[in-house]
């Protein structure tokens, strides 16, 4: 056409092809592993990860899919500015009830029922009948840092694997203890560091 030759089937059953039809079998192989096994992989991956992102998240941003039940025990959010190991949160009080409008009356330890209501992101949720809670106990602080301009600690929690270690800012510690104490060992172990001596002093001195 316009010229050019039209271009011919190649006969593969001649023995010079066989070294082409291997290789077109073998990226034949490939494709399918790839669209068979390789895929479903990724996309289960990929899908666990979301999972998993999405369970660290609604912790952070207290998200629950069910009203919490009467006698739930929670804590209240402190407002304003805080010193550095004041406590973040007040309490523990219990749920009363859930207004129409969607916040929680507590009642103290004297069984009294506030005056005000408090919407679910001031409220901490404890630990109850065993079952997951968005409080937990810090066994210790392994490190800090600073991430997105906010001071966070690496803390191991009692009673879960290293797997289930994760940072957490200071707004989310109940008590300011374990970051004081976190601190305090810290500067213990840098004043019992040696101070090295610097090499080029030590060669005026001799």
């Amino acid at each position: 056409m316009f010229g050019r030759e039209m271009l011919t089937f190649q006969n593969w059953s001649e023995e010079s092809n066989i070294d082409e039809i291997l290789a077109i079998d073998n990226r034949t192989t490939e494709i399918r592993d790839h669209f068979e096994n390789i895929i479903p992989d990724t996309v289960n991956t990929i899908a666990q990860r979301k999972q998993t992102q999405s369970k660290y998240q609604d912790k952070d941003n207290n998200i629950l899919y069910e009203a919490l039940r009467p006698g739930t025990t929670v804590y209240v959010k402190k407002e304003g500015l805080l010193s550095k190991l004041e406590p973040r949160f007040l309490g523990p009080f219990t749920i009363s009830k859930q207004t129409h409008s969607g916040n929680y009356k507590l009642k103290n330890s004297d069984d009294i029922v506030l005056d005000k209501s408090y919407p679910l992101e001031k409220l901490k949720i404890t630990i109850e009948n065993n079952e997951p809670s968005g409080i937990y106990t810090v066994e210790r602080i392994l490190n800090d840092r600073i991430y997105r301009r906010q001071q966070q600690y690496l803390v191991k929690w009692k009673n879960f694997p290293e797997s289930e270690n994760s940072w957490e800012i200071e707004e989310n510690f109940v008590s300011m203890i374990p970051i004081k104490q976190y601190w305090e060992l810290k500067d213990a172990s840098k004043s019992t560091q040696p101070v090295r001596k610097s090499k080029r002093l030590e060669r005026v001195h001799l």
